[in-house]
């Protein structure tokens, strides 16, 4: 059966002396150390921290928003949970948010609400928290830079009438 299952994959090279064998419960045994042994929690455990060190927000953006950005962390903390980092217990709240902070840098514009959230104490609390709060200030940002240039657009539309000469209404137009 694990041969069906598993022919053609690079699964099947760590089990196919095993099946050669006709031996299913070494290939089973086989399968587990390479993919919940020593080596796959030290890749998770280096997989997670890459994505936590080289993850970066700069603002709300058409390939990568606040939201996706949100998912590689979750995703990494994940990560760390199935890897059984520190005891099992992953990492604890104030941790993740530090490294959600350390993420977002200037060019999201975000200083305010980051500073509104560490001196209301949302920054040392409940991770969840801190991302719906994040989560709602990106919202307000984008929707308000979206007021902005309809705003903008409509002023300079409304202008170029006057500058092109006709219609001006005085001297030369």
């Amino acid at each position: 059966m694990l041969k069906k299952v598993l022919v053609n994959t690079p699964a099947y090279n760590h089990i196919a002396q095993d099946v050669t064998n006709r031996n299913g419960k070494v290939a089973v045994v086989s399968l587990g150390k390479y993919y919940e042994g020593e080596d796959f929690v030290e890749r998770h455990i280096e997989q997670a921290f890459a994505a936590l060190s080289n993850t970066f927000c700069r603002g709300e953006h058409k390939n990568f928003n606040f939201e996706k950005y949100v998912g590689v962390y979750l995703e990494a903390h994940r990560l760390l949970n199935e890897a059984s980092y520190n005891n099992s217990n992953g990492m604890n709240d104030a941790t993740k948010i530090q490294h959600l902070k350390a993420g977002i840098k200037l060019d999201a514009g975000l200083e305010y609400a980051m500073t509104t959230a560490h001196t209301s104490k949302l920054a040392a609390g409940d991770f969840q928290r801190y991302i719906s709060f994040m989560a709602a200030e990106f919202d307000i940002k984008s929707q308000r830079l979206k007021q902005l240039n309809s705003s903008r657009s409509r002023m300079t539309s409304g202008l170029r009438g006057k500058f092109r000469g006709g219609g001006g209404g005085g001297r030369g137009g």
